[in-house]
C-alpha cells in the first residue's frame, strides 16, 4: 500500500534538519514540518474524518496549504484544492460535488464558505491568517499527535482538483497516489542533475493547480529540497527573495520571466 506522503516521510528521515519550508524570513525544518502534518492529521482523526474524506483547501500559497495538504494525505483523506480567487458561486459547486467535510480557508474567504455551507457536507471550517466567525483558527484546530501514515493503494484517490468549467460545470479530476508520485519524480529528474537536498525552490505557481502542486512543491519536498511559497506574484519581490535566500530553482510561465527581465535591476540578476 503506497501513500503519496510516504515520499515526504522518507525525506524527513534522510534530511530531518534541512529546511522544508521557508516563508517571510522563517524556516521550518523537515522534522518540524512532519510534526505539523501529524498535528493536522490528528485533528482530522479526532473529528472522525479519515480515509476517502475530502478536505478542501481554499488558500493561496502559504505554509498552511503545504501542512494541510500532506496532513490530509497522512490521515488517508483526499485533498480538494480550490482557487482562492473563486467566490460563492464557484466554491458552492466544488464543495457540494466533492462532499468535502472540512474547508481550510483564508480568513477573508470564510464568508464565502458560510454562504454555501448549508447546501454542502462541510462540518468544519478552519481559518488561516486571522479569526473568522464560524471558523476555528488554524493553530487552534491542530491537535498534538504523531499518527502513522494511513495505508492507501496506488490507485486510491489522493487529490481531486477541478477543471476550469469552460464547457460546462467544473468536473472533479481524481488523481491517484501513484499518478502524483510518478509525476513529481519525473518533474524532479527533468532538472539537470535532478532536485538535490541543497536546492531551494520559489513556490509562486499556484498550489491549487497541478503545476505548482506537483512540479514545484512535491518535487522539492520529495527530494529533501526547500520550498519557498509566495502568496501572490510580484517580480521585484521574487528577485529579492531569490537573492536574499539564494534560491536555486524557479518554475514559472513566460509572462513571469518577462516581468523579471523588465525590472530596473534585472541586469544584476543571474537568470
Amino acid at each position: 500500500m503506497t501513500n503519496l506522503v510516504t515520499n515526504v516521510a522518507d525525506a524527513v528521515e534522510e534530511h530531518g534538519e534541512n529546511t522544508a519550508i521557508g516563508f517571510q524570513g522563517s524556516e521550518t525544518s523537515y522534522e518540524e514540518f512532519w510534526g505539523q502534518t501529524g498535528a493536522f492529521a490528528t485533528a482530522l482523526e479526532e473529528r472522525g474524518i479519515g480515509e476517502d474524506d475530502r478536505i478542501a483547501l481554499y488558500l493561496p500559497n502559504l505554509p498552511q496549504f503545504v501542512i494541510s495538504f500532506h496532513g490530509t494525505l497522512r490521515a488517508g483523506g483526499v485533498v480538494v484544492p480550490m482557487n482562492p480567487q473563486y467566490k460563492t458561486r464557484e466554491i458552492g459547486h466544488l464543495l457540494e460535488d466533492s462532499e468535502a467535510k472540512v474547508v481550510v480557508a483564508l480568513a477573508d474567504l470564510v464568508p464565502f464558505v458560510d454562504e454555501v455551507r448549508d447546501d454542502t457536507s462541510v462540518e468544519h471550517v478552519v481559518s488561516v491568517g486571522g479569526d473568522a466567525e464560524g471558523a476555528t483558527a488554524f493553530g487552534d484546530f491542530l491537535e498534538p499527535g504523531d499518527p502513522g501514515i494511513a495505508d492507501r493503494a496506488d490507485d486510491d484517490d489522493a487529490v481531486q482538483p477541478y477543471t476550469s468549467g469552460t464547457t460546462g460545470q467544473p468536473k472533479g479530476v481524481q488523481l491517484t497516489h501513484n499518478n502524483l508520485a510518478s509525476n513529481a519524480n519525473a518533474a524532479a529528474e527533468l532538472i539537470p542533475d535532478g532536485i538535490r537536498p541543497d536546492d531551494k525552490g520559489l513556490g509562486v505557481l499556484p498550489l491549487f493547480h497541478i503545476y505548482g502542486m506537483t512540479v514545484t512543491m512535491n518535487a522539492a519536498l520529495f527530494n529533501g529540497g526547500a520550498y519557498y511559497p509566495m502568496a501572490s506574484w510580484d517580480a521585484q519581490e521574487a528577485i529579492s527573495l531569490i537573492e536574499d535566500e539564494e534560491l536555486t530553482i524557479m518554475h514559472g510561465v513566460p509572462a513571469m520571466y518577462n516581468d523579471v527581465i523588465n525590472q530596473p535591476d534585472a541586469e544584476e540578476f543571474d537568470m
